[in-house]
């Protein structure tokens, strides 16, 4: 995992995720969709609570976009990369 992100999520308090997402990353070939899962799951967190804690009555959280968002994005956090290879010829 990336330094910056280490960092970001020890400034915020989630540095136990770190190990977690060190760990999830590890089994996988891949890095990048482990990365795009914590993006994805912290920026649709943060957009609800912004609709939430605004105080205008207008807006509201929609959650019928956004728990199926949230599932896709922990999806993102367990999938495995594929292990293909991929050469100059394909047939």
């Amino acid at each position: 995992m990336g330094k910056w992100i280490k960092k970001i999520l020890t400034k915020w308090g989630l540095n136990i995720l770190t190990k977690k997402v060190d760990k999830m990353a590890s089994k996988s070939k891949g890095k990048n969709t482990t990365i795009a899962g914590i993006a994805g799951i912290i920026t649709l967190l943060a957009s609800a609570a912004k609709a939430w804690f605004d105080g205008d009555p207008s807006t509201v959280v929609d959650f019928g976009i956004l728990i199926p968002a949230l599932i896709m994005a922990i999806g993102l956090l367990f999938s495995k990369d594929a292990n293909a290879t991929h050469s100059g010829n394909p047939t």
